[in-house]
């Protein structure tokens, strides 16, 4: 092909993907969406919001943050991202030659400083999140930080990667290192979410973004809302525009294969992958007898989860096949896998049978049962669980963090990553529905626990002292404890090392092989105590 037609075709690689608002909102109550306003084409890479006339003085903008602080969910206390686990892809941010970080170290984010002239600054990170093989951080301006595995289009920017073929190699970046996703001008991002192949930002203005794939239950692409790109949306595109004020969403949240968000009236909304009940409004389904995608991915209103729990609800939070909504007072409701006990509901045929059927399966493959059992299609009130503050979901364990502070475990205990003593660490299939608290180990007891944490088979809580406890497998470094790779059967403090100082641990989020943490700008002693520094 002739130079200029190359470049042509190219260009219009990448024109054809565009961030664009949807013809019409997703389907669900309210008002009919506004049509989309006319301006000028987005800009070619910019997290931060466009802002007109003259900038906000010091005073405006931090107002402008409590605000989204308040509505958001949002730490007004920035600080910089560390990483660690194992992963040959890039997920660590640290460049492809670094493939394993058994503690934790720096990731370095830089964004253009406009008060500097487009000077670069290390990044202001409000929040990190963690997805199979990537991750995500989040500038308090707003710009979005991605790196990782890109080949079903994860990064939302052009880098090397399968998917990325016939972009010109001067427009593509290295995955492997942070790199800024191309949201459009004036889109300012507020929360972010990473799933098995797919992110999501939520902006200020109540909409949806996303880009990725998600995956059917046999791990191949199935789609995505809007897709432009074969099954793949390579690129920032607008999933949900609400209809009114609302209608806007507060929060957002992912699963392995679906995500699930909070709107200000209340209802939660899902979208994605199905085949386990964790979107809870899909009839019984599997690989046989397959939905339309577009009910599966068009994201629209959960059924009945205010009859369970009334209709105050405050938090959506996914495990990787599941999805707890959490009420202004604390009450649970809770639907998707249920294979060993991780939506703290009891199993149909008994803890016994429940341990047999599991040995050897994937979600996937079990049997489907519908209002008990393995899979809960539609939500159902949990009432082992009481005024419950924060949930953490795992694959087959969950977390759930008390008002009171107590960190409340169940589902399997393999790995050690329900942190309890009184079940068995080494068994290959068990089921534990039963929330009870975790031990009380190294120094826990004297902390109190602000969040929780929790990836395939792992589990974090991160206390007021600034530290972090950790749990479970431990094979590939996610207990950041060195190149000890034993198993933590209890929780267990991360110590200090050189590089991480006595900085304290704001949040934690962890992938398939890998996790990331937000840590406060100051390396002097956190409080609680936590060791003297090591090499």
């Amino acid at each position: 092909m002739p130079p200029r037609k190359r470049k042509a075709a190219e260009a219009a690689a990448l024109a054809e993907e565009a961030p664009a608002v949807p013809e019409k909102k997703p389907a669900t109550r309210g008002k009919p969406a506004a049509a989309a306003k006319k301006g000028k084409a987005p800009a070619k890479r910019s997290g931060a919001a466009a802002d007109k006339g003259k900038a906000p003085s010091a005073r405006e903008a931090a107002a402008k943050r409590r605000r989204i602080a308040k509505e958001f969910a949002v730490p007004l206390e920035a600080g910089h991202c560390f990483s660690f686990g194992t992963n040959p892809f890039g997920a660590l941010g640290l460049g492809e030659d670094v493939t394993e970080k058994p503690r934790a170290g720096p990731v370095e984010l830089m964004v253009p400083d406009a008060a500097a002239g487009g000077a670069p600054r290390p990044a202001a990170v409000v929040q990190v999140v963690a997805g199979g093989m990537h991750s995500a951080a989040l500038d308090r301006d707003g710009v979005v930080f991605t790196w990782g595995v890109n080949d079903e289009g994860a990064l939302g920017r052009p880098t090397s990667g399968s998917a990325w073929e016939g972009v010109k190699a001067s427009d593509k970046e290295d995955p492997a290192l942070p790199g800024i996703a191309r949201m459009p001008a004036g889109a300012r991002v507020v929360q972010l979410a990473a799933g098995d192949g797919f992110t999501f930002a939520l902006t200020e203005d109540g909409a949806v973004w996303g880009w990725g794939c998600f995956k059917d239950d046999g791990s191949g692409a199935a789609g995505f809302p809007g897709v432009t790109h074969g099954k793949l949306q390579r690129l920032p595109h607008k999933v949900y525009a609400p209809a009114d004020t609302r209608d806007h969403v507060r929060r957002i949240s992912a699963g392995a294969r679906h995500m699930a968000a909070l709107t200000r009236r209340g209802e939660v909304l899902t979208w994605g992958m199905g085949g386990q009940g964790q979107l809870g409004r899909v009839a019984p389904y599997n690989n046989d007898s397959f939905p339309p995608l577009e009910q599966l991915l068009t994201p629209a209103a959960v059924p009945g989860v205010a009859a369970e729990i009334g209709s105050d609800v405050a938090d959506v939070v996914c495990g990787a096949y599941s999805t707890f909504a959490i009420s202004g007072k604390g009450a649970v409701a809770a639907w998707g896998l249920n294979n060993a006990g991780q939506l703290a509901l009891p199993l149909a045929g008994g803890e016994l049978e429940q341990q047999q059927q599991q040995d050897g399966q994937q979600p996937g493959d079990q049997q489907q049962q519908e209002g008990g059992g393995h899979f809960h299609w539609a939500p159902r009130r949990v009432d082992a669980l009481q005024r419950i503050a924060a949930i953490a979901g795992g694959e087959h364990h969950t977390l759930a963090l008390t008002r009171a502070g107590a960190v409340l475990s169940f589902g399997a205990p393999t790995y050690g990553m329900l942190g309890r003593s009184n079940v068995d660490a080494g068994a290959s299939s068990s089921a534990n529905h039963a929330p009870h608290p975790v031990d009380l180990a190294d120094g826990l007891a004297d902390e109190r626990v602000l969040g929780v944490a929790a990836g395939t088979n792992v589990s974090a809580a991160v206390t007021a002292g600034g530290n972090l406890f950790l749990w479970g497998s431990n094979v590939n470094y996610q207990m950041a404890k060195g190149p000890d790779d034993d198993d933590n059967a209890l929780p267990t403090r991360m110590r200090r090392h050189k590089a991480f100082g006595q900085r304290r641990v704001m949040a934690a989020a962890f992938g398939g092989q890998h996790g990331v943490l937000l840590a406060s700008d100051d390396a002097a002693e956190a409080a609680g105590g936590s060791g003297t520094p090591g090499t």
